[in-house]
């Protein structure tokens, strides 16, 4: 880690300071346009963009990573999602759809770098141009092209958001539910989830007894509050009615393991 430098996620200024101070050692930036890594954390407007506007001004490339936003949230991902091109970008899980397969793509002067035959650079792979995992890919690509799959995921995370937020305002429990392209965290606090510290801050105990209900309902969730959870195509309206109903009684619970 001491070639890294981290900097603060939704926080332009800072992020600013802090990468002009660092200018002249700054390979490359590196970011999940949407953070699931702590839950669901969506970009400020205007993030994204002060982060390729800041890259572009001083020379450093722009890296998203999109293993987790990658085809979910739009065809071309999150990067067509809000509109913003970074210099590479790196994806999994979804192009697959369960095969082993990763994908590092870029701009061309970018990928020049390793070229077979013209590149300065050496890359290799074990499992590089696997034909199951592509032929899968391939399918699967197609399938998600039209944005059709992207809009239903996207149309669920809303109805999940505004039932829960109902839930809430109904039970009287401080909670709430970000959601993007599917993906969701329920946090246990008033406030918009941020960042990191901002998530990391959510009361756990809280989310411990939800989580435990929603267990003992049949609905499986992981057990950090620092974690995403999401639906995936395959899950009917009849499933999402019934994650609706367990978060209700979830909600209950946590509201008489804690009154106040």
């Amino acid at each position: 880690m001491d070639s890294t430098v981290i900097i603060p996620f939704n926080n332009i200024e800072a992020t600013e300071k802090i990468i002009s101070k660092h200018r002249n050692d700054l390979a490359a930036v590196i970011v999940e346009p949407v953070m699931f890594n702590v839950g669901c954390v969506l970009p400020k407007k205007g993030y994204l963009e002060g982060l390729r506007k800041l890259t572009d001004e001083y020379g450093i490339v722009l890296i998203f990573d999109e293993v987790i936003t990658g085809f979910r949230s739009a065809p071309g991902g999150a990067q067509e999602y809000f509109g913003i091109t970074p210099d590479m970008s790196v994806f999994g899980k979804a192009i697959a759809n369960g095969f082993a397969l990763s994908a590092v793509v870029g701009k061309g002067e970018v990928m020049e770098t390793i070229h077979p035959r013209r590149g300065k650079v050496s890359y290799a792979g074990t499992y590089n141009s696997n034909y199951i995992s592509l032929a899968a890919a391939r399918v699967v690509l197609e399938e998600l092209r039209d944005g059709k799959i992207q809009k239903y995921l996207h149309d669920v995370g809303a109805r999940l958001a505004k039932e829960f937020s109902e839930m809430v305002d109904e039970i009287g429990v401080q909670a709430r539910l970000q959601h993007f392209a599917g993906k969701f965290q329920v946090y246990f606090t008033d406030k918009e989830v941020v960042d990191y510290r901002s998530a990391v801050g959510c009361d756990a105990k809280k989310y411990s007894v939800f989580y435990e209900s929603m267990l003992g309902s049949g609905i499986f969730m992981l057990p950090s509050h620092t974690i995403h959870h999401g639906v995936t195509a395959a899950h009917t309206h009849e499933d999402i009615e019934a994650i609706l109903s367990a978060m209700r009684n979830a909600l209950k619970e946590v509201k008489k393991r804690f009154p106040d």
